[in-house]
């Protein structure tokens, strides 16, 4: 396990114009949470960046591990020296169904600096009874400088076979948890479970398609192209394993299960976006699909692009503005959206690098609502992403289209063709 190979575990979002859009077909406002989740989608304000994961490691309760790295925790806007981090987290785990507390429980740490290089990883357990679900709440917090971040998890612990049942090391030094589904070429990995009994797991392989989300003022339903793998194999827990090429892993320990592990191969430096090759498809939020067709098959990709972007606008430094926040969005929508797709092709990702994060956000069991405005209680723009079933990986989040959304989206697009950003909020990101 990681702490035999030497891991340092510690126990211890300007509003121009407003829109009544849309507003017609939300769900009553009770049938949400009350709790405004918009700090999910927003990191503006953030200065530590903790990473964190859930594992079902048992019937009864769930390990919850965590990464923080020691630069964060070197910023003080209080210019507060001191020789060590002082470090906590807190849980709030609720149920599912009526929002009820169950359980919380704050956790403080004191972290020598001399006994830490870059970063340091602890983990804790909560107890999670099987068959019930739940939604958790983890806020971690330097209490030197008090920045914070938070995490909302969505727990369903009837399903033995979703992917919180399976624990991901990055077999590198040091061995590590892996954090997110990302995984890339030339690394190795091993999988375990506490709580699947088999042995080994069916992986359904399926190559990356050209797929991009409609418009939501599109009436025309998308069909999954991943019905059939590209190859089929199967794993033993326990085993080094690599993912050599690109796209979509997808454990399975049930055929009759759709649960399952997904792990995503993107690239070398996804969800970062580093290189030229990176900068194209996300073009296709906006661009028309003949510009597209040209700058793909350009003999120059990065001047195409470049001629791409500076052609909107006459002024240079409004040109890198705009193309720093287009990406910068790009970026966080592959951060917080990725599944089975990357994050920039999702339907939230779609919204999310068009108009910004928004402003609120609720959530129930079956969707997530987001409005931007100053007071989504009276007026505004507003999204509802639903959850559906997708026949092979599980459910999703699906945007709810309609007709109504055709005059809003298309000056959002003008805007972005015009050499503009689109606000709808006071925070570029």
């Amino acid at each position: 396990m990681m702490i035999k190979n030497s891991i340092k575990y510690i126990f211890i979002i300007i509003v121009i114009i407003f829109y009544n859009c849309c507003n017609t077909y939300s769900q009553n406002q009770s049938d949400f949470s009350k709790f405004n989740l918009a700090f999910l989608y927003n990191p503006g304000k953030l200065i530590i960046n903790p990473e964190c994961l859930i594992y079902h490691n048992e019937e009864l309760t769930s390990a919850v591990f965590f990464k923080q790295y020691v630069n964060e925790l070197n910023f003080s806007p209080k210019n507060v020296k001191s020789s060590e981090y002082r470090y906590g987290v807190r849980y709030i785990l609720r149920d599912a169904d009526n929002y009820n507390i169950i359980d919380s429980a704050s956790v403080n740490y004191v972290v020598k600096k001399e006994r830490i290089s870059d970063s340091f990883s602890s983990f804790f357990k909560i107890n999670t009874p099987e068959n019930k679900s739940y939604v958790l709440m983890i806020i971690f917090y330097c209490r030197t400088t008090n920045a914070n971040k938070r995490f909302l998890f969505e727990i369903d612990k009837s399903d033995v076979f979703s992917g919180e049942n399976y624990f991901v090391e990055s077999m590198g030094e040091p061995v590590e948890p892996k954090y997110n589904n990302i995984v890339y070429s030339g690394k190795n990995y091993k999988i375990t479970s506490g709580r699947i009994k088999n042995k080994s797991v069916t992986v359904n392989y399926y190559a990356f398609d050209d797929y991009m989300p409609s418009p939501p003022a599109s009436t025309a339903r998308s069909s999954s192209s991943f019905q059939i793998p590209d190859s089929v194999y199967h794993y033993k827990f326990g085993d080094t394993i690599q993912f050599e090429n690109k796209g979509i892993y997808f454990f399975q320990a049930s055929e009759n299960d759709n649960s399952g592990l997904i792990l995503l191969n993107a690239g070398q430096f996804f969800p970062k976006i580093k290189t030229v090759s990176q900068m194209l498809e996300p073009l296709q939020h906006f661009c028309t699909r003949r510009e597209y067709n040209e700058i793909k098959k350009s003999e120059n990709l990065k001047e195409s692009i470049d001629e791409f972007w500076f052609s909107k606008s006459n002024d240079v430094r409004i040109a890198k503005e705009q193309i720093r926040v287009f990406y910068n969005r790009v970026q966080l929508a592959n951060n917080f959206f990725t599944d089975y797709r990357k994050g920039f092709k999702s339907d939230r990702g779609m919204i999310y690098i068009i108009f910004g994060a928004p402003s609120a956000v609720r959530r129930n069991q079956d969707a997530e609502e987001w409005f931007y405005g100053e007071n989504p209680e009276i007026s505004g723009l507003s999204f509802i992403f639903y959850k559906e079933e997708h026949p092979v990986f599980g459910h999703e989040y699906k945007l709810r289209r309609n007709t109504t959304y055709q005059t809003i989206w298309g000056q959002a697009i003008s805007t972005w063709r015009a050499g503009r950003i689109f606000l709808l909020t006071s925070d570029k990101i």
